[in-house]
């Protein structure tokens, strides 16, 4: 099966992509977004006309692709096009819905809009994000990440209030805490951390070493209401062999058990007091960062997701 995709965030590259290549499908990767906008129908046709895929693949809302030209090529080529809704549930009326108007089948990482879209008369079905034990997994320790508690992510405006429930108890304190992503210091934001916490951009490629070298890493969640939906940092960290310390998400408490695959915190007060007793207690520490590992390797790795992709585009 030849599977064509038109982006390449890690989640694909290393994610439902690499999963397809495990169990001996044909993924091609072609990252739209690096072309020039009117050049993007045309880059797209012939790369169909080279490979002749049984399937393209589009996901979320990518800045900087043109969607006409995945449509135009769909249409055209009478190619069936998947979808992966990764910005519902948030963004369902926004993006996913228009998105998802030419395609003929449909992944969301939201359970909870399955028949919404089967009401659109599309072919609909859960694929949550997942881990790739061939990189995700435990590494040595880098002396350049080296802390107590780590935070991997974005400053999203829309995620203000979480990064101040989470945050601000431990910057407050003065924690041993190393946070990387955009936009930490921008002072048009609502919520910033103070220089000596902010330590830049990570590559992705250095994931596993940084998460290896600090004894907590934060999780932090657009959404609390689906029982599925949640980012990629959840099987990204598990996947590593790292302890894991998130908001409560009904998804979190659906999908993993507490204080056996990860913990979170419902507020400020409570986050210090896991943080407190995890840093005191290595032992358990490391016992469910083992077992959370185990079972994302199990149930949510990237092999276990192509395979329910490709039985799901064979039924």
């Amino acid at each position: 099966m030849k599977i064509l995709f038109v982006n390449n965030p890690p989640y694909i590259t290393y994610g439902i992509a690499a999963g397809l290549a495990q169990i001996g499908e044909e993924p091609y990767i072609l990252p739209l977004w690096m072309y020039p906008w009117d050049e993007q129908a045309k880059v797209l046709r012939q790369k169909i006309e080279e490979i002749s895929p049984d399937f393209i693949f589009a996901d979320g809302d990518p800045p900087n692709v043109n969607w006409e030209a995945i449509s135009e090529n769909v249409r055209f080529f009478n190619v069936p096009l998947i979808y992966w809704a990764t910005e519902d549930p948030l963004w369902f009326k926004e993006i996913s819905l228009l998105r998802s108007l030419d395609a003929e089948f449909v992944c969301t990482t939201t359970c909870e809009l399955i028949p919404e879209y089967q009401k659109m008369g599309k072919k609909a079905a859960l694929m949550l994000f997942c881990c790739n034990p061939d990189f995700h997994r435990m590494v040595e320790s880098n002396p350049e990440y080296r802390c107590d508690i780590m935070f991997v992510g974005s400053n999203y405006e829309i995620r203000t209030w979480v990064s101040r429930f989470m945050l601000q108890p431990l910057l407050e304190k003065g924690y041993n805490l190393k946070v990387w992503g955009h936009w930490w210091r921008d002072s048009d934001k609502p919520f910033t951390i103070p220089p000596e916490f902010y330590k830049g951009l990570l590559p992705y490629d250095k994931l596993p070493e940084a998460y290896a070298s600090a004894r907590i890493i934060l999780g932090m969640h657009l959404c609390d209401t689906s029982l599925t939906q949640t980012s990629m940092r959840t099987y990204e960290v598990l996947g590593c062999g790292s302890f894991y310390l998130t908001q409560y998400t009904k998804a979190h408490e659906h999908l993993f058990k507490r204080g056996v695959h990860l913990d979170w915190a419902n507020n400020s007060e409570e986050l210090v007091e896991k943080v407190d007793y995890y840093l005191s207690c290595p032992e358990e520490r490391s016992k469910i960062a083992k077992a959370g590992q185990e079972y994302v390797y199990k149930y949510h790795s990237a092999e276990v997701r192509a395979r329910r992709l490709v039985e799901f585009l064979s039924t």
